[in-house]
């Protein structure tokens, strides 16, 4: 029953292990490789549902553009998706 932003430091330094480039390059992008389909919420950029494939930019994350909205109804169901990350030097998509 509430809206959660997902920020920049949940897919950095909250990850376990945390996010860590060989070059040191910042994170400049996740994309979303999968979103589970037993999902109960909505997850939303800029107001509008995402959907597989979508980009996210780390200036979209910092913004506090990423959000997520639960069902309101009471329940401990968590909503999910996967996702690889970008860096800002090779491009190269990593999972």
């Amino acid at each position: 029953r509430a809206i959660t932003t997902l920020t920049l430091g949940m897919f950095t330094s909250s990850l376990t292990p945390p996010y860590n480039d060989p070059e040191n390059d910042l994170i400049d992008a996740i994309r979303l490789d999968e979103i589970s389909t037993a999902n109960k919420g909505v997850f939303k950029l800029s107001g509008t549902q995402v959907i597989e494939g979508q980009i996210i930019t780390r200036e979209d994350l910092q913004n506090s553009l990423f959000t997520h909205e639960a069902p309101d109804q009471n329940d401990i169901w968590g909503d999910s998706f996967s996702f690889s990350a970008r860096d800002e030097g090779s491009q190269i998509w990593v999972k």
